[in-house]
């Protein structure tokens, strides 16, 4: 069976015309179902919900799961369907359907409708995982000891809302997927090397518990000033990209559009956009350590303090660099190529 049973439950999320029918969609729903929300709510919590939704035995906590991924399984379903709803598949082969009183979409008009799904879609599994976090432990036992509740809190960012605070995605878990790879390299190649083994692992592990401590919330807060532009830099070079069968290739779009159109930021502007996001990143990187140096003497980050990370405010120069500091006793300028060097008095 699946979590979705009838036509008319799809209806309830999507406007399915009254000739759809439920066996139309039924083998992608149950494709979603495995391939999507099981990694969310494990495959045992779908076994445990799928039970209960047979034997009409859901509790109240099950019933508002149930509702979550339904909404997510109708939309994601949708977007599964698209590439065989203008094809009729039969023995001689593939038809396109044809009616009296219709014709095959225009391809701008499917590409909207999946755009659409796949803002739709995702932002429900969202959705779901919020909720997951939001009950208390024991009211889904399956997914509380599942490798699937602590796959979606190993990073620092959890959600697209929360990225858009510091990076504007516009809410998109679907971008925000995309961006996960790129957001566990700037984690261990950008932030871990800043606060040390040690306290690095100790902001993780209250993230994945959620219980972090007032004074790990102002760090959390200051490396995600750094991490959101600095995945976007690492990003961005794939994210125009896909790889499949074909190799790797590149979107693009046809001249015969007749609508508003995406295109490929231009060079220059991509090259702006990647400038500045790596600039912002290593601007905020340095404020966390700047932070973390006039703090942790305080006892508020004691591992880091204890760290050979630790600078201390009143040995260092202001900015970390050793460079031309007004009590340096030395400072430069470049004229006609040669570095000419005086001695203050």
């Amino acid at each position: 069976m699946a979590l979705i049973k009838t036509i008319e439950k799809m209806r309830e999320f999507l406007p399915f015309n009254a000739g759809f029918t439920y066996a139309d969609i039924s083998p992608l729903i149950k494709e979603v179902e495995d391939e999507v929300i099981a990694d969310i709510i494990s495959a045992d919590e779908l076994a445990t919900l799928q039970a209960a939704y047979d034997d009409d035995t859901l509790n109240a906590a099950q019933d508002i799961l149930l509702e979550k991924c339904q909404r997510a399984i109708a939309y994601l379903a949708t977007l599964k369907w698209i590439p065989f709803g203008n094809l009729q598949i039969t023995s001689g082969g593939f038809k396109v359907n044809k009616g009296e009183h219709s014709d095959v979409a225009s391809q701008w008009r499917v590409d909207n409708l999946e755009e659409r799904l796949y803002q739709e879609g995702f932002n429900k599994i969202e959705i779901l995982l919020e909720y997951l976090w939001s009950v208390d432990e024991g009211t889904f036992t399956d997914w509380d000891d599942s490798d699937e509740k602590l796959n979606h809190r190993n990073l620092i960012f959890l959600t697209a809302k929360d990225f858009t605070k510091y990076y504007n995605i516009k809410n998109s878990y679907y971008v925000f997927t995309q961006l996960k790879a790129a957001m566990q390299e700037v984690e261990l190649m950008y932030l871990k090397p800043q606060l040390g083994d040690d306290y690095f692992d100790e902001i993780k592990s209250e993230i994945t518990d959620a219980d972090i401590s007032a004074n790990n919330e102002i760090i959390i807060s200051l490396c995600k000033r750094a991490m959101a532009p600095l995945a976007i830099y690492e990003a961005i070079a794939s994210m125009g990209v896909q790889i499949n069968h074909m190799g790797i290739m590149v979107f693009e779009n046809s001249p015969l559009q007749t609508t508003r159109v995406n295109k490929i930021a231009p060079d220059n502007r991509l090259s702006y956009a990647l400038r500045q996001a790596k600039a912002d990143g290593q601007k905020h990187l340095g404020n966390l350590r700047a932070y973390l140096n006039a703090n942790a003497a305080d006892d508020m980050y004691p591992l880091y303090y204890d760290s050979n990370l630790y600078n201390d405010p009143d040995n260092a120069d202001s900015d970390e660099d050793d460079v031309n500091d007004v009590d340096s006793g030395l400072f430069g300028w470049c004229e006609s190529n040669i570095m000419v060097l005086l001695r203050q008095f």
